[in-house]
C-alpha cells in the first residue's frame, strides 16, 4: 500500500469533511465527493499522491493550481475554496461538479445536438477568454479536462499546468514539454513554450471533435501524431460532414493554423466569429422579424439607455422596474429575450428567473443577466440556474450586438436540457 494511503483515515478525522465516493484519480492526484459537515454542502476533494513522484515539484504544482484558479472569477471555470496539508499529505477542496467530461461525451455519436454545441464552444471560449485576460494559460485543454454539468454548460478543470504569462520573465524551464499530446500545440511540442494562442489551438482540436465527432489526426502511434501536430494539415471538417456551414470550417481551421501568429489572437474573437454565424431569421421584406424583449431594471435611466440600443437593432422593447411587474409582462407576452438586473429592491432580478425559469409558460424564454454585481457567487448562482449569459456593467452597443444574434437564436426549453 502506497505511504499516502495510511495517512488519508487520519486526514479524514482531523477535517470537517466526510468522504462519500471516489469520483476521479490521476497519475498526480485522486479525487473523492466529500460532504462539508460546517456548511452541509458538496465539494470535491482533490489529494496529491506524493509517493510517484518528486513530491516538491508537484507540491509546487499543485500550489500553482489553487493560485491560479483562485484569480480567475468565472462561470465556466471550477471554483476552488481550500488549500491545506497533512502530515505528508496535500489537498485541494474545489467546487464539486455533477456531470462527465466532454470526452465522454464527444463518443457518444449526436448525444449533443448541433445547436448546443455552438453554445458549449462558445462558453469554453468564455472561461478561456476570462483566463487569458488574467495573463493565465491553461497548457493543457483538452476534453477530459472539461466537465459537463447541468444544462450541457462546460467548466474548464485543472490549472495545474497553467502559467502566468503576463508578469513573469520565461525561463528554460517554461519551455519544458508538458500537456497531453493529442492536445498539443506545435510550439508546445517542439519546446518554445506556450501561451493563450496555445490554448486556442487546443481549442481548435475540441471544437473540431465536438462539431464532426473525429479527431483530426492519427493518435495511434505517438510520434506520428506529434508529427502532424507540427505538419500536417488536418482533414478538412466538410469531408465529414458535407453540411456543415463553411464559416464554421474556416474557424475551426484557422484555430488550427501551425504558426501562432496565423490563428485568432483572442478567445474573444473567436467567440464573435461564431456567433456570427447564426443565421438571422428574415420577414418578406428582407428584414430582421421584429423580435420582442423585456428589460427589466430599477433605474429609469439605465432603461431608457438601455430601451434605445435594444431598438436600434430594429427589436420591440418593453420595459419593467419591478420584478413583480417583469413576472406580469413575461406571463401575458409573447418574449423573445429578458435581460435582467440583478440588484432590485423588492424581488431581485435571481428570483425573478428562479420563478420564469421553472413555469412552464415563460420557461423557454432566454433569460440574460445585465447588472453591475460582478460576483462568483451571483455568476455560480446564475449557471445553476440555467441563465443564458452574465454580462456586467457598463454595457456597450458594441457588447450587445456581438452577442444578440445568438441570444435570440436560443430558446430555453429547446436549447437546454434538464
Amino acid at each position: 500500500m502506497p505511504s499516502w494511503q495510511t495517512h488519508f483515515p487520519q486526514l479524514l478525522k482531523n477535517m470537517r469533511y466526510s468522504v462519500l465516493r471516489k469520483i476521479g484519480e490521476g497519475g498526480m492526484a485522486i479525487v473523492f465527493q466529500c460532504k462539508d459537515r460546517e456548511l452541509d454542502d458538496m465539494v470535491a476533494l482533490k489529494i496529491l499522491k506524493p509517493d510517484l513522484t518528486d513530491v516538491g515539484e508537484m507540491l509546487r504544482r499543485f500550489k500553482q493550481e489553487i493560485k491560479i484558479a483562485r484569480r480567475i472569477s468565472h462561470r465556466n471555470i471550477c471554483r476552488i475554496y481550500d488549500f491545506g496539508t497533512f502530515e505528508d499529505l496535500a489537498y485541494i477542496v474545489m467546487e464539486y461538479l455533477e456531470g462527465v467530461p466532454l470526452s465522454s461525451v464527444i463518443r457518444i455519436h449526436d448525444a449533443i445536438p448541433d445547436d448546443k454545441k455552438l453554445t458549449i464552444a462558445i462558453r469554453i471560449l468564455e472561461g478561456l477568454d476570462a483566463a487569458h485576460r488574467e495573463d493565465i494559460a491553461h497548457r493543457d485543454l483538452k476534453p477530459g479536462n472539461i466537465m459537463i454539468i447541468k444544462n450541457l454548460e462546460p467548466v474548464i478543470m485543472d490549472f495545474g499546468l497553467a502559467r502566468d504569462f503576463g508578469t513573469k520573465k520565461i525561463t528554460p524551464a517554461d519551455h519544458s514539454i508538458y500537456g497531453t499530446p493529442a492536445y498539443m500545440a506545435p510550439e508546445q511540442i517542439v519546446g518554445k513554450g506556450a501561451n493563450k494562442l496555445s490554448d486556442l489551438y487546443a481549442f481548435g482540436l475540441i471544437f473540431y471533435e465536438l462539431i464532426t465527432n473525429y479527431y483530426p489526426f492519427d493518435d495511434t502511434n505517438y510520434f506520428k501524431l506529434l508529427y502532424s501536430h507540427v505538419n500536417e494539415k488536418p482533414a478538412s471538417p466538410r469531408q465529414i460532414m458535407p453540411k456543415l456551414n463553411q464559416k464554421l470550417e474556416k474557424i475551426i481551421m484557422k484555430c488550427l493554423e501551425k504558426k501562432p501568429e496565423d490563428r485568432y489572437q483572442s478567445a474573444g474573437e473567436v467567440i464573435s466569429e461564431i456567433m456570427s454565424t447564426f443565421t438571422d431569421k428574415k420577414d418578406g421584406s428582407g428584414g430582421r422579424q421584429r423580435k420582442q424583449i423585456l428589460i427589466v431594471d430599477d433605474d429609469q435611466a439605465v432603461l431608457n439607455v438601455f430601451k434605445r440600443m435594444f431598438e436600434s437593432f430594429g427589436l420591440k422593447v418593453l420595459a419593467s422596474n419591478t420584478g413583480e411587474k417583469a413576472i406580469n409582462i413575461a406571463m401575458s407576452e409573447q418574449l423573445d429575450l429578458i435581460c435582467l438586473d440583478i440588484m432590485m429592491p423588492g424581488m431581485s432580478g435571481l428570483e425573478v428567473a428562479e420563478i420564469l425559469l421553472t413555469n412552464p409558460i415563460t420557461k423557454s424564454i432566454p433569460i440574460v443577466v445585465i447588472t453591475a454585481k460582478s460576483d462568483k457567487e451571483y455568476m455560480h448562482y446564475s449557471r445553476q440556474l440555467g441563465i443564458l449569459d452574465y454580462l456586467t456593467k457598463p454595457i456597450t452597443r458594441d457588447d450587445i450586438e456581438t452577442r444578440l444574434d445568438y441570444w435570440l437564436q436560443q430558446k430555453h426549453g429547446a436549447a437546454w436540457t434538464n
